[in-house]
């Protein structure tokens, strides 16, 4: 402010000038209190303090807006709608009565009314003047548009998300596909995806198989923790066009935890896999010539449809703990085989239907399943252990399982049904059992047929074989040289070398055209018990067994056993058996115990015990003679015994069928005291 306010032109030297020009200079400079002043001329000016002011503002201005700008990238939602809310910015919006609202006048805006009709009115092209615009799902829009989107987006089958898919936990074949190709598959088109599948199995994780046909036409091989999922065997198949197995298992590496296969199917339409696998593990040996493994692969829902075409199902190797549950198969020559050190597997629920099917290159037979030996490098020699095969159907197979080898393997309520040759075949192994399993046959046959064949694989050995809870549902033979073939239910020993250990217990024998239900034809020790023969004819037929029992079989009243053993020291046990002995040969009588409704044999006696209390003095040269009460054949012999005094002689010997009578004779020149309890041992007669 200045004092004289001359408005003297600039470039005035007049004193009053000078003055005002210091004032205003010394205020301009010095003031702290005030932000504007005027000068000399009357010019209301800025002072430094005020300058200072100006700036602090836009500063705090700017560095505001930038934070309301950084925060409305995408839309700021402010919340419900609520009078006195404050809008200063187009990227915030109100919800409202179930939608979302962007204000459209000028901001800052201060919410007055109680609703977007009562503030300024809603925006449309009937009311262009509404400043208010009802935005609907833009905010959602624009989060599934920002990086974050894939993460909102819930992926169908397991209910992870996109992001999951594409990011790691699982990603979809479409991920590697162009998009000719994925529109090839959405249309219906069978589409080759050989390259891409072997790039999603090389990045090493879940890859999801949309529904779609696809094929290959070069094996596919699987990373250590890769695997597919599909949503199901009719919605999503692979068809194998190459000259090889369909996946290659192994190569990938050792890695613990569980790869989920599941959801798909395999077929094939070549004509060079008639000897591939649909999963074949590589064999995999370190330097040193030892197993190395390949773990934890789970196979579920997957159906192989190969009439023919593809040979195999899983060809195991070199691996533990591989589960197969869910399955089924068409048309395969061989559904399983494990080979070598096959660790920890289990067979659940598989069906396989064998139309179609040849035996494949180098094999005599089609098979349902087989375990093998195998010999490393380093000299070791494997077998499969720990296998447990349930709840499975193997149909029109010309042998339904065959055991080469193996430790702990055990076969639950597993069919063969429609065999042509052989039901179950235990050629080799231990503690090996077949419970409740079922045989069912081919009636046009050109060989000899087996339900279970259990020859002796170790000469001298205890094999652990147990067949218990069976059943074999036997033909009659169509073919036209029938007669020269043998239809058995149960076969023990095919050699010179008797089977030892063999177990035979609460079988079924059912339908017709048996030679024989079991038939031993070499054994060293044998069980058969318990079991049940619903035909007529040859129950149980034994050409030579040294150590045999049999005991509780029943049969329909008209069967009949054939027992034979040219072996000086043969020992039978034949108790409670109920059909006819047709022939009994047995060269050492003395080994023979029998007890049936229709055989028994010279050896066998039943001993009875009765006791008497006794209180006498026997004179010197006297007789004394003890009655006791007891049921007694007349042809029983008795032994009595007890605390009977030295010096006495004394024997025993039936008085009646109701009583025995014992005598006591004292020869010393004494008198001899007999107190005590003694007791009649009677062995009754046959």
């Amino acid at each position: 402010m200045s004092t004289y306010k001359t408005k003297n032109p600039l470039g005035s030297a007049a004193v009053k000038d000078l003055y005002d020009n210091a004032e205003n200079l010394d205020k301009f400079v010095n003031d702290r209190t005030k932000e504007e002043s005027d000068d000399r001329l009357g010019v209301l000016r800025k002072t430094w303090y005020g300058m200072e002011m100006i700036f602090n503002r836009f500063i705090a201005y700017i560095t505001g807006r930038g934070e309301q700008a950084v925060g409305a990238i995408g839309w700021q939602e402010l919340g419900d709608w609520a009078i006195g809310l404050t809008v200063d910015n187009r990227q915030q919006i109100v919800y409202y009565n179930g939608s979302w609202y962007k204000y459209l006048g000028d901001l800052e805006h201060v919410i007055a009314g109680d609703s977007p009709a009562n503030d300024g009115g809603i925006w449309s092209k009937d009311n262009p003047a509404g400043k208010w615009s009802n935005i609907g799902d833009a905010a959602l829009r624009s989060s599934l548009g920002s990086s974050e989107g894939t993460k909102l987006i819930v992926a169908p089958g397991n209910g992870g998300t996109l992001h999951d898919w594409i990011n790691g936990q699982l990603r979809s074949l479409f991920y590697y596909l162009s998009p000719a190709k994925i529109a090839s598959v959405i249309g219906g088109t069978a589409t080759d995806i050989t390259a891409e599948l072997q790039t999603a199995m090389n990045d090493n994780r879940p890859v999801w198989l949309p529904a779609g046909q696809y094929y290959v036409t070069a094996s596919i091989a699987a990373a250590a923790n890769s695997s597919i999922t599909g949503p199901g065997p009719r919605l999503a198949s692979i068809d194998n066009r190459s000259s090889s197995h369909l996946f290659i298992i192994g190569a990938g590496g050792y890695l613990r935890g569980c790869k989920l296969w599941k959801g798909f199917s395999i077929t094939a339409s070549g004509d060079n896999t008639a000897d591939s696998y649909a999963f074949y593990y590589s064999d995999r040996q370190d330097a040193n010539g030892a197993p190395v493994y390949t773990i934890g692969q789970i196979f579920s829902e997957i159906e192989i449809n190969s009439y023919g075409k593809l040979g195999g199902g899983w060809y195991l190797q070199e691996c533990f703990r591989v589960v197969i549950s869910n399955c089924g198969a068409t048309g395969l020559s061989q559904p399983f085989r494990l080979v070598g050190s096959v660790v920890q597997t289990t067979i659940d629920n598989f069906v396989q239907n064998g139309d179609g099917a040849a035996a494949m290159t180098g094999r005599a037979y089609t098979y349902g399943l087989t375990t093998e030996i195998k010999t490393y490098g380093n000299g070791s020699v494997f077998t499969p252990e720990g296998l447990t095969v349930v709840n499975t159907r193997f149909v029109k197979q010309d042998i339904g399982v065959r055991v080469s080898g193996g430790l702990f393997l055990v076969f639950d309520a597993v069919e063969a049904d429609y065999s042509k040759y052989k039901g179950f075949w235990y050629d080799g192994g231990s503690q090996v059992s077949f419970d409740n399993c079922y045989v069912g046959v081919q009636s046009y046959r050109d060989a000899d047929f087996v339900g279970f064949d259990i020859p002796a694989r170790a000469a001298g050995v205890a094999e652990s074989v147990n067949v218990r809870g069976c059943t074999v549902n036997m033909s009659v033979n169509t073919h036209e040289s029938a007669s020269s073939y043998k239809s058995l239910g149960v076969r023990v020993g095919d050699s010179s070398v008797g089977q030892k250990g063999a177990l035979i217990d609460g079988c079924t024998f059912r339908g017709d055209g048996y030679d024989a239900g079991i038939y031993v034809y070499r054994g060293a020790s044998v069980s058969i018990n318990n079991n049940r023969f619903q035909y007529s004819g040859v129950n149980i037929s034994v050409a030579e067994c040294i150590n045999l029992v049999m005991i509780g079989n029943s049969g329909n009243g008209a069967g009949k056993y054939l027992l034979n053993s040219s072996s000086p020291v043969a020992t039978w046990t034949l108790l409670n058996n109920t059909e006819s002995f047709e022939s009994v040969t047995n060269i050492n009588p003395g080994g023979l115990v029998a007890k049936n409704a229709g055989y028994s044999s010279a050896t066998l006696r039943r001993i009875e015990r009765v006791s008497s209390p006794v209180s006498v003095t026997v004179a010197s040269g006297t007789v004394y003679q003890h009655a006791a009460p007891a049921t007694i054949p007349l042809a029983a012999s008795v032994e009595v015994g007890g605390a009977i005094p030295a010096g006495l002689l004394f024997s025993a010997a039936p008085a009646s069928t109701s009583l025995i009578r014992a005598t006591f004779f004292n020869p010393t020149g004494a008198a001899i005291t007999l107190s005590t309890t003694i007791y009649f041992d009677i062995t009754h007669p046959n």
